[in-house]
């Protein structure tokens, strides 16, 4: 005979729990402003078939969200910042290249996160990435738009329109700030 291992309460007397569950991830967060970013990026290797990387494959999420306020909006972004990477390339890899940058002989920390885009061995095309730079206060989304060539020339070029930094959306309660802050 099976016996069942009831509880002393009866069922209208159960305990309740009611919880409120936050955001799935930070990238689901509303952010200030979502910029694209067209990059040419190439796929060049050395002798021993190693990627050749140069400072044509650096990408500077933090001096793009400068660059992007102080020539669009007249806004300086000051402060520290931070770089979080929400989406990966899927033909490649992000190398993280730190802070420092060699200036003049010496090893000099700029503050701002660099980064290294390395294609994928014989991968030629489009290829995307997607940051979050928190900067002087605001949250910045940057979609990376990489097209992977073998070399940059004038043919190259095209893929990329002259304006290399677009704006994708922005938060409106950010256009009732006054210009210069």
């Amino acid at each position: 005979m099976l016996v069942m291992d009831m509880p002393d309460r009866l069922p209208q007397y159960a305990p309740l729990m009611i919880v409120q569950a936050g955001p799935a991830k930070k990238g689901a967060a509303k952010t200030d402003r979502t910029l694209g970013v067209c990059q040419l990026i190439e796929n060049r290797r050395l002798p021993d078939g190693k990627p050749r990387v140069s400072a044509i494959n650096s990408v500077s999420p933090i001096g793009w969200v400068e660059n992007y306020f102080s020539t669009r909006e007249r806004r300086r972004i000051e402060g520290p910042s931070t770089v979080i990477v929400l989406e990966n390339p899927k033909h490649g890899e992000l190398k993280d290249e730190g802070t420092r940058i060699l200036t003049g002989g010496t090893l000099v920390d700029t503050g701002k996160r660099e980064y290294s885009y390395v294609p994928a061995t014989d991968y030629f095309g489009r290829d995307e990435a997607v940051m979050l730079v928190e900067a002087g206060g605001m949250e910045v989304r940057i979609v990376f738009s990489f097209h992977v060539v073998k070399v940059i020339n004038q043919e190259t070029e095209k893929l990329c329109p002259q304006e290399d930094v677009q704006k994708i959306s922005l938060s409106p309660d950010l256009d009732r700030l006054p210009r210069g802050t």
